[in-house]
């Protein structure tokens, strides 16, 4: 922010955003940032602006699962157009290995990662349990 401009809801809508989408890069998910206005003594017609930010848990990767051979190879194949038939089935017998058949598929909205189940419908983070 640069002093001498215009303060508006649209100004501070701005500052939430940046500020959001830092701490989102930096894998913090659930950031709360609230503005205060106040007005300046030293100054007529000016306001001091507190940002107060407070990023929460950090969200961290603990696994990605990919159910769908044929997108798994399509995906591949985009990628690694060179790759021979025979390690592109290398690496789908793996991944058949490593995803257990009786396990129930979680709906789509829900993204595992280390410290709980982010669920992208209601943007909240729930911890780890079977329920889910």
């Amino acid at each position: 922010m640069v002093q001498g401009r215009v303060v508006n809801d649209n100004l501070k809508t701005i500052v939430i955003n940046v500020i959001s989408d830092y701490y989102k890069q930096k894998g913090f998910y659930h950031v709360q940032t609230t503005i205060t206005e106040e007005l300046d003594t030293m100054n007529q017609n000016f306001v001091i602006l507190t940002v107060d930010v407070n990023k929460g848990k950090k969200v961290k990767v603990g696994t990605i699962n990919v159910y769908g051979n044929k997108e798994i190879e399509s995906v591949m194949l985009k990628h690694i157009p060179s790759i021979l038939s025979a390690k592109r089935t290398e690496v789908l017998k793996m991944l058949d290995v490593l995803i257990l058949e009786d396990t129930e598929i979680a709906p789509p909205n829900f993204i595992v990662f280390k410290n709980g189940v982010y669920d992208l419908k209601t943007k909240q983070l729930f911890s780890l349990n079977p329920d889910i």
